[in-house]
């Protein structure tokens, strides 16, 4: 689960930073997105809607539900059901 968890920071941090091409930046970062609520041990199929809060905060509205979702200094992230 280590390198699952390494490969999602590496990943949520490009993502986050710019350094993807290929599908838009958006469908990118709704896709890491999710994969952080889904790391965190909750539900989320899909992204239906995110928005920046400010902060490296984003509220995410999933299929499942709404969270708070914060990227932290090293890169993780904490997950919070709204």
């Amino acid at each position: 689960m280590r390198g699952s968890n390494a490969t999602l920071k590496i990943t949520l941090l490009a993502v986050m930073t710019g350094w993807m091409a290929g599908a838009t930046a958006q469908d990118i970062a709704q896709g890491a997105l999710a994969a952080a609520i889904r790391e965190s041990g909750n539900p989320c199929q899909r992204v239906i809607e995110s928005s920046s809060a400010g902060g490296g905060t984003y509220i995410v509205t999933c299929n499942s539900g709404k969270f708070k979702v914060t990227q932290k200094k090293d890169g993780s992230f904490d997950v919070a059901p709204m």
